[in-house]
């Protein structure tokens, strides 16, 4: 059987099951059973322990969570992109306000705005 979701998602709760585990030790014996009766493999069954006490915590419905806020996060990001260049751009154009002193020539393609 082969476990749930992306590998991505596999790795970052074992990543996060051993951030938590840095603190102390998790109640793990039934998370270990039944990583055991899933593989033989001893990479599997860390990530099957992992995903199993993920699971427990409920740290599958919390990387949903980010995930589906991700998408957002990217257009308010790309948006403030947007502003930024349009507002870095504004002393070449010649539309600048006043209160506009230092202008590098740099901004301006090498020559004086």
């Amino acid at each position: 059987m082969s476990l749930p979701h992306s590998r991505l998602q596999q790795f970052s709760t074992a990543q996060a099951i051993q951030l938590l585990e840095a603190n102390g030790p998790l109640d793990d014996a039934q998370a270990l059973r039944q990583a055991h009766r899933q593989s033989t493999d001893r990479g599997t069954r860390v990530l099957w322990r992992a995903w199993l006490l993920g699971a427990r915590l409920g740290l599958p419905e919390a990387w949903q969570h980010w995930r589906s806020s991700a998408g957002w996060v990217m257009l308010g990001l790309a948006v403030l992109m947007l502003l930024s260049s349009w507002g870095a751009a504004q002393p070449c154009w010649g539309r600048a306000a006043a209160s506009t002193r230092w202008r590098p020539l740099s901004a301006c393609s090498g020559r004086i705005c």
